[in-house]
């Protein structure tokens, strides 16, 4: 017996309102905001793209969200993939489709059940739970200025590298104490040569890929010039101060690692300083200087293969003769739009600080004949090496730094973004292996065995 069309269309509307509202159960929300709704209104504008849903809460507050919002959000089958995790909409007319139902009552909240069900003047309808909406949409401070996860340090309150064994190796266990300190080392590893330490690093996250390949053999031994070799104080025995790798690349290197096979008989001690905390301290002291450290792009630089500094981007054509070795290969990398202290809304994301490897600074101005112009310019550039002075002043502090002395067996990680390393000078042959690993990949398989104060703030 056929149904008529209407009682069909009303069918597959129950079953699919049913569908979203089991999707909308079983959908995983962060809870970062937890109240109860007490009702929704519609708040209409003069034009039509401010209008919006009016959450009204219990405690007399309100959260007035855009429909467009709305539209955007929309967690039905037809615009979401639930296997994917990935919209479907290619925001091409989401506004046209953001317009509510004439035809129907355009919108119902379930008090009991806390449900918001909006309907569309396309026949779509979205359904949504009052805490995946305060969840969503709500932004609050304390998510960027607090960081449950992250304990900033010094050489008073960190006195020794966090570690785990190699032996029943637990990846929880390492994840939650490196994104917590920035630094965190495994011990018991086989150091007769660097295969155990790649299996390990392997292990843990992908390589993040550089010029200086994959992984790294160096040191001072000569039987290591048969390893790639680069202009790099890295590989020398000089002291090399404080300092973040990669701060002349546009993805700065997230993870490092070292791992000393053979130690000096004099000196090579590794000193780590918390970058974060540097930056926090200098923001407590001097929070003008902060802002400008955090507000000024700086270039930094690497090259190699040249017998004389690059100071144009056309210098290569121009001067051809510079060039040490026709058969060496030439490198230039260069990050020219990156401020020394990196945060997002009030908190502190990377700190780049890297004396060593910065370019000329290009702050300064050819003005007219204008003596306040020109005043103005000298005081932005000398204001700019005041901060990064001060700056440098609180990372050489021997209270912030935390030496150790590594050993064969013991690898260390840390997260380059954050923890700032140096060496001091030695004599004698040293054996060191390293390498780069991807932060994001590290983080990505890392967020799911943490706790929700852990995920949310990393």
């Amino acid at each position: 017996m056929f149904r008529p069309l209407r009682q069909v269309l009303e069918l597959r509307r129950f079953v699919n309102v049913n569908k979203q509202l089991h999707q909308v159960a079983r959908r995983v929300t962060t809870a970062g905001y937890d109240e109860q709704v007490s009702g929704v209104r519609l708040v209409t504008s003069s034009n039509p793209k401010f209008a919006s849903l009016e959450l009204e809460m219990e405690d007399a507050e309100s959260l007035r969200i855009p429909l467009v919002w709305l539209r955007d959000h929309c967690r039905s089958e037809r615009f979401y993939d639930f296997k994917t995790t990935q919209r479907k909409s290619n925001m091409k007319s989401l506004f046209s489709q953001a317009a509510l139902s004439t035809d129907k009552t355009p919108f119902e909240f379930d008090k009991k059940h806390q449900t918001l069900i909006v309907r569309w003047s396309d026949g779509h309808e979205s359904i949504f739970s009052s805490q995946e909406l305060l969840d969503w949409a709500v932004f609050t401070r304390k998510d960027y200025d607090e960081c449950a996860s992250r304990t900033v340090w010094n050489g008073s309150t960190l006195k020794e590298i966090p570690c785990v064994s190699s032996q029943n190796f637990d990846f929880s266990v390492f994840a939650r104490l490196f994104v917590r300190f920035g630094v965190a080392a495994v011990v018991g590893v086989e150091a007769r040569n660097e295969r155990a330490t790649k299996k390990l690093v392997e292990s843990i996250a992908p390589y993040h890929a550089t010029f200086f390949g994959n992984f790294w053999v160096f040191g001072t031994n000569d039987q290591l010039d048969a390893y790639d070799k680069h202009e790099d104080t890295a590989y020398g025995n000089e002291e090399i101060g404080p300092h973040n790798d990669g701060t002349y690349l546009e993805q700065t290197p997230g993870i490092q690692v070292l791992h000393c096979l053979r130690q000096a008989k004099e000196g090579g001690e590794n000193i780590f300083v918390d970058g974060f905390a540097a930056a926090e301290q200098l923001r407590k002291e001097r929070p003008d200087l902060f802002d400008v450290l955090a507000t000024t792009p700086v270039e930094h630089h690497y090259l190699e293969g040249f017998d004389e500094p690059v100071v144009e981007d056309d210098f290569f054509d121009e001067h051809p003769s510079t060039m040490k070795n026709d058969k060496k290969q030439k490198l230039h990398a260069r990050s020219v739009s990156k401020p020394i202290i990196q945060c997002f809304k009030h908190k502190v994301e990377q700190v780049r600080f890297n004396p060593y490897d910065r370019a000329p600074l290009r702050t300064l101005r050819v003005v007219e004949l204008d003596a306040s112009a020109a005043e103005r310019n000298v005081e932005l550039t000398v204001l700019w090496y005041e901060a990064y002075e001060k700056l440098s002043q609180i990372i050489h502090y021997e209270n912030n730094k935390l030496k150790v002395k590594l050993q064969p067996g013991t690898v260390v990680f840390f997260d380059n973004t954050r923890i700032l390393h140096a060496r001091s000078g030695f004599e004698g042959h040293r054996k060191m292996c390293g390498c780069y690993l991807s932060r994001d990949g590290f983080l990505a398989k890392a967020r799911p065995l943490l706790t929700s104060d852990y995920y949310k703030h990393i």
